[in-house]
């Protein structure tokens, strides 16, 4: 079994790339301005901030919400800090995902597990233990992993670099 490798600090604000930056300071300024007009609403959330990013993180939406409750002091400083950890996570599930869908089928399935079983862990992984794990993880019950599952994944075991 391969070492744990030490989870990384999240990136602070000033390390996230200039124009993502500008779209998750534009989002929360819009979301502050919507916000002294009236209360804050899951779909709010949804429009100004996690659609631009395509982000999925239910979390995420309920801290945005209680940051705003709590009219904390330095509110984008904290939000843009989680919107881009949670931005990262999304795009590393994202490359997990490319590299166990090797041939761009759009889903996972057990032999792409087996494959990188083989190639990453230089063993032979049993199918019905594969099989075990997609079960676990697939939320459509179809047998197979989707984009979605995979960062569920990611989000569980704390994916990163």
């Amino acid at each position: 079994m391969a070492p744990k490798r030490k989870r990384q600090p999240a990136a602070r604000p000033q390390d996230i790339p200039t124009e993502i930056e500008i779209t998750i300071r534009s989002a929360l300024k819009a979301l502050q301005k919507e916000s002294t007009r009236r209360k804050i609403s899951d779909q709010d959330i949804q429009t100004l901030v996690f659609d631009p990013l395509q982000l999925q993180d239910v979390s995420l939406k309920e801290e945005i919400i209680q940051q705003h409750l709590n009219n904390q002091k330095d509110t984008i400083d904290i939000l843009s800090e989680r919107i881009w950890e949670s931005y990262q996570q999304q795009q590393r599930a994202r490359k997990v995902f490319s590299l166990l869908d090797e041939a761009g089928k759009g889903v996972v399935v057990v032999q792409d597990l087996q494959r990188v079983a083989q190639e990453m862990l230089e063993e032979e992984v049993n199918d019905e233990d594969l099989e075990e794990m997609i079960r676990e993880f697939d939320q459509s019950g179809d047998g197979l992993l989707y984009p979605d599952d995979i960062l569920r994944i990611a989000r569980l075991v704390g994916l990163s670099e």
